[in-house]
């Protein structure tokens, strides 16, 4: 894709309020370039990416998106859409405002209840093209999202691919990860000892024991302060005698400072 298709800026709203963010270049260390994400602001929660307008990023061109997780080898369309002015006014979770929603007497946005709905353009800058997703997948894992925009004759114009890291609890298995984590699990009175009220899950919907470096990134993401880039030195570090490794021992107990240590190179690969 030409030079002046370069990605611009995405959307961060974070869960109670409206701030907007730039992305930046990596807010990883290891060994994949994460586009963004956090444990408080959904990935791409609002479905809007925004390109510079150009010769082939204009208003009215048909698009669809799609994913992949992990290392699954098939994309799932999320659905397609038209792109739109960067000035439209949308909500935080990416709906256009005038589609969705009636005005008062003041010409503001309500909701059914009559209640002023929060608008911002969908952009940071007027003179952007949106890319609204129609759909925003929510499970715990890496993703390859996928915008593939058309000609009106249908065939495809252009596509960009994007890495994707969603850094929540609760990931069942390794093929939620473009790597699997280490083959570690604990042993059977470790995961009797886990209880519901630390809010980390021990087994799977179907009642298998979860891999060890799981349960540990769970730990690190529910942890976690900021967006500060993590090196697998320092996990190593706040585990034997940090945070990180105060929260490992009052969850799961000592003895899970080792597999702890063990997990560190493969957790911070997959923190922001």
């Amino acid at each position: 894709m030409e030079a002046a298709m370069k990605r611009t800026s995405i959307i961060f709203i974070l869960i109670g309020s409206f701030l907007l963010t730039f992305p930046p270049t990596s807010q990883a260390i290891g060994k994949y370039k994460w586009w963004a994400t956090n444990q408080t602001s959904g990935w791409f929660r609002n479905g809007i990416i925004c390109y510079g307008e150009s010769s082939n990023t204009q208003t009215g061109l048909k698009f669809n998106f799609s994913y992949k997780l992990g290392q699954n080898k098939k994309f799932v369309s999320l659905g397609n859409g038209v792109s739109i002015s960067g000035d439209t006014q949308v909500d935080d979770q990416g709906f256009v405002a005038d589609t969705e929603y009636s005005v008062d007497e003041y010409g503001v946005p309500v909701d059914e209840y009559g209640d002023p709905v929060e608008v911002m353009d969908a952009c940071n800058e007027s003179d952007r093209v949106a890319f609204i997703s129609p759909k925003t997948p929510s499970a715990p894992g890496a993703y390859i999202l996928k915008l593939t925009v058309y000609k009106k004759n249908g065939s495809v114009y252009w596509t960009d691919e994007y890495q994707i890291l969603a850094a929540y609890t609760g990931a069942e298995s390794g093929t939620n990860f473009f790597t699997n984590p280490p083959n570690i699990f604990f042993t059977d009175q470790t995961y009797a000892y886990l209880t519901p009220s630390n809010g980390i899950k021990g087994y799977t919907s179907k009642g298998n024991p979860r891999n060890a470096c799981l349960l540990i990134y769970d730990i690190a993401v529910k942890g976690a302060r900021g967006d500060e880039p993590i090196k697998s030195s320092d996990l190593i570090s706040s585990a034997q005698g940090g945070f990180f490794g105060a929260n490992v021992r009052s969850i799961i107990g000592n003895a899970a400072i080792p597999t702890a240590i063990k997990c560190a190179p493969w957790v911070a690969t997959y923190l922001w």
